[in-house]
C-alpha cells in the first residue's frame, strides 16, 4: 500500500514529466530516441543534434547513414521506452513543426 507522501512523489513525477518541454527526442521511423548522452560521440559531429531536436530526422538518418542497418543495435539503446515518464511527451503528436532542415 502506497503512502501519502509516496503518491504525493508519484503523482508530482508524472506531472513533471508531462510538463517537461525541455526534454530532447527525436523521431526516426515513428519512434521516439533520445540521443542526448550520444552526441558528442557522433562521428559525423554534434552540430545539427540540437536544431533537429523534437523533429523527425528519418530523411537525414536514411540520407546520411551508408548503411542504416547496421545501426539499429545503437537505435535500440536510445529507444525512448513506455517505462520512461517522458514516454507520452516524446511522441510524434509533440514534435516542432517541420519548417525546414536543420
Amino acid at each position: 500500500m502506497c503512502t501519502k507522501t509516496e503518491k504525493a512523489a508519484a503523482a508530482e513525477e508524472t506531472t513533471l514529466a508531462k510538463n517537461n518541454k525541455d526534454r530532447n527526442f527525436w523521431i526516426v521511423d515513428g519512434q521516439a530516441y533520445d540521443f542526448t548522452k550520444f552526441i558528442d560521440r557522433h562521428p559525423g559531429g554534434n552540430i545539427w543534434f540540437l536544431p533537429s531536436a523534437k523533429r523527425d530526422i528519418s530523411v537525414l538518418y536514411y540520407g546520411y547513414h551508408v548503411d542504416p542497418s547496421k545501426l539499429e543495435p545503437l537505435l535500440q539503446k536510445y529507444k525512448v521506452t513506455k517505462d520512461d515518464p517522458d514516454y507520452e511527451f516524446c511522441q510524434v503528436d509533440n514534435l516542432t513543426p517541420a519548417l525546414g532542415l536543420p
